[in-house]
């Protein structure tokens, strides 16, 4: 058998205790929504549940709106994903394979928008869509987290064109593909690692996004699931903790649903593409 080295144990060591300290809020507040209340509340507190009940999962969604947060937020997440990889896609890959005048400014003006922060532009933003009259649709959020997300998506998939080797789109274009179809057919499949990072990254900061969604969406119903989750606690007389957990839970799986179906793209997709047919 071969000899762990101190060296590697230390490492994976280093890295089950992180891995470890990054999940453990996920499970107390999991735990902590699926206790009864008299262990909730008791001292010291417990890592594992010695009875399981699901009485305030059954509350929020007999109370609350909780289905329709749900579905507000998935419809603006997946719209603002859709569009923000589709153009990041085609802008890094005008910005990786093409020269013209310019370019090296303007991809330094790309991360621009990050210089302002996101409050500063609040009420310009509300303005803007009050004029354009979309100010309580969910066409005012899909412009904004467009517009904040594709930067990244943008850089992310820019660094990853780049080491993309062009003989792999030469060679399909001398066979008959145009420069559209080598980069679906060619270019994308080997990209696809970095497009799902790209994919995830903007589902889950558009998931999680407040602020604007809070100013633009205030007609009740348009609710999404961050604003609906900080309306119901401010709402009570007081804190009905276990509550908020459930809410908190159920709002964190459509991430985590998301990320796991696109995790094998993250380390496939190296060699698609790449074989001549």
């Amino acid at each position: 058998m071969k000899r762990i080295s101190p060296s590697t144990i230390f490492r994976y060591s280093l890295l089950i205790i992180i891995t470890g300290i990054m999940i453990f809020p996920f499970y107390w507040m999991l735990i902590s929504s699926v206790k009864i209340p008299e262990e909730f509340t008791s001292y010291p507190p417990t890592l594992f549940p010695k009875r399981i009940t699901f009485e305030f999962y059954i509350e929020i969604l007999q109370y609350t709106n909780v289905l329709i947060w749900l579905e507000n937020s998935t419809i603006v997440s997946l719209m603002t994903t859709s569009v923000v990889t589709l153009i990041a896609c085609l802008g890094a890959y005008g910005i990786s394979r093409f020269r013209f005048l310019g370019k090296r400014i303007m991809s330094n003006l790309i991360v621009l928008v990050y210089i302002f922060p996101p409050i500063m532009l609040l009420i310009p933003l509300y303005d803007l869509m009050n004029k354009l009259g979309i100010v309580h649709s969910f066409y005012s959020l899909l412009i904004v987290y467009v517009a904040f997300n594709l930067p990244t998506s943008l850089w992310i998939l820019k660094a990853f064109f780049d080491t993309i080797p062009t003989d792999l789109e030469e060679a399909s274009m001398i066979d008959g593909c145009s420069r559209i179809e080598a980069l679906f057919r060619i270019v994308m499949p080997l990209a696809a690692p970095a497009i799902a990072a790209a994919a995830i990254f903007s589902f889950i900061m558009t998931w999680n996004e407040f602020m604007f969604a809070s100013l633009f969406l205030t007609s009740s119903g348009a609710e999404t699931m961050a604003v609906g989750i900080v309306d119901y606690s401010t709402a009570l007389f007081r804190m009905y903790w276990q509550e908020v957990m459930a809410l908190g839970t159920i709002s964190c799986l459509p991430g985590f649903l998301f990320a796991f179906f696109l995790q094998k793209y993250l380390v496939a997709g190296l060699t698609k593409g790449a074989v001549k047919r």
